[in-house]
C-alpha cells in the first residue's frame, strides 16, 4: 500500500518537477492545496510563454540575456561559455540555484545535435552563489568575467506567514520583533540592489562623491584623511564595474511563485537549447554515460581484492590482464585492494 509506480513517461530527468515522480511527494508532505497551487502558479508560466510576444515574454528574454552574457558580451568574448552565479539574497530561496543548475546541466549539457562544428555554445554551468557572498570577490574583481543572477522577494517571509490573531500584549511584543524583521528586510533589499549598482558601475569613489561629501558624520570620520584610499597606507579594494548581472523579484514566496520560478526555469532550459540546436529531453541520466567502465572497473577490483599475495601474478600477466585500465587508476585501485584486503578478511575470521 506504501509503494507507488512512477510512470515511463515521467522519466525525463530535468523534467520531473510537474510529473507523478515530484506531485506525489509533494502533496503528501504539504497536502493537496499547496500541491494545486504549485501546480497553478506553473500553468500560470506556461501561458505566459506560449501567449506572450517574445519582446516581452520572461524565459525568452532571460534566455537571449545568457546566450548574450556566454558569447556575445564584448566582455566575455576572450573567456567565453563561463556560465553564471546565482545568489540568492533570502533563505527561502536558498535551494533555488541548485535546482537551475540541475536543470540546465541536464538540458543543455549535451552534445549539439547537428552535425555543423562552432566554437561557440551556450554554457551549461551555473554555480550556486549561497547565502553569504563567497563569490562576491570574484564577481567584483576577477579578471574573468563572470555574469550574476540575484534572486530575491520583497516580502519578508516572517511578515507573510505572521499570525493576524494575536492578544494586544502579543501584538505589542511581536511589533517590536517584526520592527526588527522589517529593518533586516530593508537591509537585505539595499544590499541586493548595492551588489548589483556595484557590478554594473564598480565601487563609489568616496572623495568625489556627494553622499560622503555632505554626511557630517562620515566626513567627521574621515577627518584627516583626503580619502579613504590614504588611511594609514592602506589603500581600499575596488571595482570596475561593467560586470553583467540580472535580478529576479517576485512579491511574496508562496507556493504559486514556486511554481512560476521552476516553470520560468524549464522554459528558460528549453528555449537556450533550441537555439543552440540541443535536445533537452533525454531520458538518460549523466551517470550512465559511465556505466560501462563501471562496472569493467568493479570487475578489475574485484580480481585484485581475491588475488593472493604470495602468489602474485607476473608484471605482463597483470598488465594484459588490466589493459582497459591507464596506469593512475590501476595504481591507485591496486593500494586501495591490497589495503582492504586484510581488513576485511579480519573481519570475516572474527
Amino acid at each position: 500500500e506504501s509503494v507507488f509506480l512512477i510512470p515511463s513517461h515521467s522519466r525525463c530527468e530535468p523534467f520531473t518537477t510537474f510529473t507523478a515522480a515530484s506531485l506525489l511527494p509533494l502533496s503528501i508532505v504539504f497536502g493537496w492545496p499547496i500541491a494545486e497551487e504549485f501546480i497553478a502558479g506553473a500553468h500560470d508560466m506556461d501561458s505566459h510563454f506560449v501567449e506572450t510576444n517574445p519582446r516581452h515574454n520572461l524565459p525568452v528574454l532571460l534566455a537571449l540575456t545568457d546566450v548574450w552574457n556566454d558569447c556575445m558580451s564584448s566582455s566575455n568574448n576572450s573567456s567565453s561559455d563561463s556560465g553564471r552565479i546565482v545568489t540568492p539574497f533570502t533563505e527561502a530561496l536558498a535551494a533555488y540555484p541548485a535546482f537551475v543548475a540541475c536543470m540546465e546541466s541536464a538540458c543543455c549539457g549535451r552534445k549539439r545535435s547537428s552535425a555543423v562544428a562552432s566554437s561557440q555554445s551556450c554554457s551549461p554551468v551555473v554555480i550556486d552563489g549561497g547565502l553569504h557572498g563567497v563569490y562576491d570577490r570574484s564577481l567584483y574583481q576577477s579578471s574573468k568575467i563572470i555574469s550574476s543572477e540575484i534572486v530575491m522577494t520583497l516580502d519578508s517571509q516572517l511578515a507573510t506567514n505572521a499570525d493576524p490573531k494575536l492578544s494586544l500584549q502579543q501584538q505589542q511584543d511581536g511589533g517590536r520583533a517584526m520592527e526588527e524583521v522589517y529593518q533586516a528586510q530593508d537591509a537585505l533589499i539595499c544590499s541586493m540592489f548595492a551588489h548589483a549598482d556595484g557590478l554594473a558601475f564598480g565601487s563609489i569613489d568616496h572623495s568625489s562623491s556627494s553622499f560622503y561629501r555632505s554626511d557630517p558624520t562620515i566626513a567627521g570620520s574621515l577627518n584627516g584623511h583626503s580619502s579613504p584610499h590614504s588611511m594609514s597606507g592602506y589603500e581600499m579594494e575596488t571595482s570596475d564595474g561593467n560586470r553583467p548581472s540580472t535580478l529576479l523579484l517576485c512579491g511574496k514566496l508562496d507556493a504559486f511563485a514556486c511554481g512560476q520560478l521552476v516553470a520560468m526555469a524549464e522554459h528558460r532550459a528549453v528555449v537556450k537549447a533550441w537555439i543552440w540546436d540541443i535536445d533537452p529531453f533525454s531520458r538518460e541520466v549523466g551517470s550512465s554515460l559511465r556505466s560501462k567502465r563501471t562496472e569493467l572497473l568493479r570487475h578489475n577490483l574485484e580480481k585484485m581484492m581475491f588475488q593472493d599475495n604470495q602468489g602474485e601474478e607476473d608484471e605482463e600477466d597483470k598488465s594484459a590482464g588490466n589493459s582497459d585500465m591507464n596506469l593512475s587508476t590501476k595504481t591507485i585501485l591496486q593500494h586501495y585492494a591490497n589495503m582492504y584486503r586484510n581488513q576485511r578478511v579480519y573481519t570475516v575470521k572474527r
